[in-house]
């Protein structure tokens, strides 16, 4: 199992087969295997589009009237997500946000026990969250 870009790839060698898990909208940056092998946690730190200058410091004219130009012109917060998934069947089992709050993900790890995931956040402190994702719960206070 690997992720490329915004997909987590399931191989299996004996076939030569693989299959594709495409729930993720931002290139995956970590990954976990649950202890029953069978679930899989992934991560992705949310698209933030591109910072572009203000129209009037470019030096041709930007048509700032059509919506999709306008938006472009603020910075907007990424909204990171850890998808919990069957590596089997593909179908999402959990997906976790609360407690992200726009950090990004540096690193997932399941309890030894499988019902909780670890996930350590991107801030300058690395902050570590305890997700009861089974349960669908919010996470633990950060500890940092």
């Amino acid at each position: 199992m690997y992720a490329l870009a915004c997909l987590a790839v399931v191989a299996d060698p004996a076939t030569r087969e693989q299959r594709h898990f495409a729930r993720h909208t931002a290139p995956i940056v970590a990954m976990a295997l649950h202890p029953a092998r069978v679930l899989v946690a992934t991560a992705d730190n949310g698209a933030v589009p591109a910072v572009l200058p203000p129209p009037s410091s470019l030096p041709y004219k930007v048509d700032t009237s059509r919506p999709s130009l306008r938006t472009n012109w603020t910075r907007f917060a990424p909204s990171p997500q850890v998808l919990v998934w069957d590596s089997i069947t593909l179908a999402p089992a959990a997906t976790l946000r609360d407690g992200l709050d726009g950090a990004g993900v540096a690193l997932l790890a399941f309890t030894p026990g499988g019902a909780q995931l670890a996930v350590v956040t991107n801030h300058p402190w690395h902050a570590l969250a305890l997700f009861d994702w089974a349960a669908g719960s919010p996470p633990s206070p950060p500890s940092y």
